[in-house]
């Protein structure tokens, strides 16, 4: 017998067991396919009637979306339609006000000088869209002179001697009329303008004494003597006024006199022309010489509370006297701009004074204004803290300051500032005390402290922990009142820091 059979006959054998096995496999694999295929179908089936309801419910959220929106829309035209007239119309004002949010504040004049643009086009169409869109609508908006008193327009040349065209014109116009006897608010902006303003002006001056507000830019270097006409006349509706022409006008000079002859409601004014207004609360100033500002101030001795001064040149005025009675505040930036020779600096009712960008200790005349209104001054703000020992000493004859604020703002600017810790060390170690009432320290978030921890500042707050002493004429040099606040805003501020400095005050509020 051949040798090769045993061999043939075991790998024979194997591979017959191999095949069973897989035979075995390939009947449970087939199962298996079978049991999957059937789970398949019936869960494409099942996916079937999932997209079905899906896509019948997508319809049903759009057809209920859009019916909700019908019915919102039926209730606000049924509440609407029961609204009487007065309640609408006072609805449409807030509208119209909120066109133009400038005009809601204080600061209404914000931003002008930088470039801002004065023109507002919300405003401007809010009562044309109003009036378009229902027959009641505009029937209220048409009755209510009130939405019509916003007059403006942007420069827009046509022409070479019409700086506004034809369509604002008329536009101005139709306000003017349908304004009826309401207060106006005047906004124009004539600093890329040029030609002839006749028209334009002849229309304003007309209705001069319904002025309310008023905004007016102008400073080319040939103004149009029409644009001074305007406030020749009565105003006495005029309540806020923003006003900046350049001086260099082609007019002759004796031209600047008579200007608002009746303004008094006149409260809040931004001048950069020279004028005289008979009234005056609030006034602020600055370029090349604060001379007409001063001038402006000097016909409301009787009434002005807040002045600023921005002065830009070392050109100082100079005065025998100065009186403010009712001035509570002063903010001085730049250049102290009083001079050396007034013999009398009178503002009894100042409390509270500013100045930032110059020495008060090489300002002429400032010795002579810190003896006069020493008494009353309690309140003092610096553009940042004076590194110089003779700025703070000559600040320190303030004597009865309390609240010491580090950070100034102008008008609508802020200063920024960065005050060295090295140098609130002199409120710790100067003798005699500097300011020996202070209680209340601020620095704004506009600046910085270096090095943030501010250990002076710390160290300060640990040695004012008395009482001012209480006896006729005694100093309080070495018994100086206790600081119970302190206002960390500067950027960087330790967190740590405002936590100490809060624990500190907080136990001397207990006592």
């Amino acid at each position: 017998m051949s040798s090769a059979i045993p061999l043939l006959r075991d790998v024979l054998n194997r591979n017959t067991c191999q095949l069973e096995l897989v035979k075995e496999q390939v009947l449970k694999t087939r199962s298996l396919y079978d049991d999957a295929q059937v789970a398949l179908e019936e869960a494409q089936s099942r996916l079937d009637i999932l997209a079905r309801e899906r896509d019948h419910l997508l319809r049903l959220e759009v057809t209920l979306n859009q019916a909700q929106a019908a019915s919102r829309s039926a209730l606000v035209r049924e509440a609407v339609a029961a609204m009487p007239p007065e309640v609408l119309s006072h609805i449409f004002r807030d509208v119209d006000e909120a066109a133009d949010p400038r005009w809601t504040h204080d600061e209404w004049w914000s931003g002008i000088d930088q470039g801002v643009l004065v023109y507002s086009k919300n405003r401007a169409e809010a009562p044309f869209i109003l009036s378009a869109v229902c027959i009641k609508w505009r029937k209220i908006v048409l009755n209510d002179g009130h939405l019509w008193k916003y007059i403006s327009a942007p420069m827009v040349s046509t022409s070479k001697d019409q700086p506004c065209n034809a369509t604002h014109l008329a536009r101005i116009h139709l306000c003017l009329e349908r304004s009826k006897g309401s207060p106006l608010h005047v906004a124009f902006d004539w600093r890329a303008a040029s030609g002839s303003f006749t028209e334009l002006c002849a229309a304003l001056t007309k209705n001069a004494h319904r002025f309310e507000r008023c905004v007016l830019v102008a400073v080319q270097t040939v103004m149009d003597p029409a644009v001074l006409e305007i406030f020749r006349c009565q105003t006495p509706a005029l309540t806020r006024l923003y006003l900046m022409m350049n001086q260099n006008t082609g007019v002759s000079t004796t031209t600047y006199g008579g200007f608002l002859p009746f303004a008094p409601k006149l409260s809040n004014v931004l001048i950069r022309v020279p004028a005289s207004f008979p009234s005056l609360r609030v006034c602020s100033g600055w370029w090349e010489a604060v001379s007409f500002t001063l001038d402006l101030a000097g016909h409301a001795t009787q009434t002005l509370q807040h002045l600023s001064l921005r002065s830009v040149t070392d050109t100082a005025i100079h005065y025998n006297s100065i009186s403010f009675p009712r001035l509570q505040s002063l903010m001085v930036s730049g250049r102290w701009c009083f001079g050396a020779n007034p013999t009398t600096v009178n503002v009894p009712s100042l409390t509270h004074f500013g100045c930032q960008n110059f020495s008060v200790a090489q300002a002429a005349g400032f010795d002579r204004f810190a003896e006069s209104a020493s008494e009353t001054i309690t309140h003092l703000t610096l553009g940042t803290f004076p590194a110089d020992i003779d700025d703070l000493r000559a600040l320190s004859k303030l004597k009865h300051v309390t609240h010491l604020t580090i950070g100034m703002r102008y008008v609508d600017q802020w200063a920024k500032y960065t005050v060295s810790d090295a140098s609130l060390a002199s409120l710790c170690d100067v003798q005699p005390t500097v300011w020996p009432h202070l209680t209340r320290i601020s620095f704004e978030s506009v600046g910085s402290v270096n090095p943030p921890d501010a250990p002076n500042l710390l160290r300060l707050v640990h040695m004012r922990s008395g009482q001012v002493s209480a006896q006729p004429g005694g100093h309080a040099g070495n018994n100086p009142a206790t600081i119970n606040q302190v206002d960390l805003n500067y950027i960087g501020a330790p967190v740590w820091l405002k936590q100490q400095l809060e624990q500190i005050l907080a136990a001397r509020r207990e006592k």
